[in-house]
């Protein structure tokens, strides 16, 4: 063996000790609760930003910030409060209201005295966002409406 053989096989040996021993796991922290699912908060008041009725933006047609929705959270979902002014909405009275599924909605479900509706979020929730869509139809199944909502407060 040469020399330089030698001094090679030594310099890959210190190179992949080197490499070992510096990827030993370090002891990391997790808080208690982080690696668990949180629900979607949609808790506020929301106000319709822009609409559109089969693809077509409608927003200028009618006055649709006059649709206030408002979405009670106690620990998840609870009751809303719905105001709509002139503006077709699926319920047009107060209620319950809940997710599909708590950490990644799909629907809304809108329980009145009156009625149960489930409206699809064409725009998904995340927690903390300021922003998401519905899109449904309001008895006739050619016409769908998407509402895209933003947060007033």
């Amino acid at each position: 063996m040469t020399r330089a053989s030698v001094i090679l096989c030594l310099g890959t040996l210190t190179s992949c000790l080197l490499m070992l021993t510096s990827c030993e796991d370090e002891d990391i922290n997790v808080p208690a609760g982080a690696l668990e699912e949180q629900p979607v908060d949609l808790s506020g008041q929301w106000q319709v930003s822009r609409a559109w009725q089969n693809g077509k933006d409608i927003t200028d047609l009618l006055d649709f910030n006059e649709i206030l929705l408002t979405l009670q959270m106690n620990g998840g979902p609870t009751a809303f409060q719905i105001k709509t002014g002139s503006a077709p909405f699926p319920v047009l009275e107060d209620g319950m209201w809940s997710f599909d599924d708590f950490a990644y909605p799909k629907s809304l479900n809108l329980r009145t005295n009156n009625s149960q509706r489930s409206i699809d979020f064409t725009n998904p929730p995340i927690s903390s966002s300021s922003d998401f869509a519905l899109s449904f139809s309001l008895g006739c199944q050619d016409n769908l409406y998407t509402y895209e909502f933003r947060k007033v407060q």
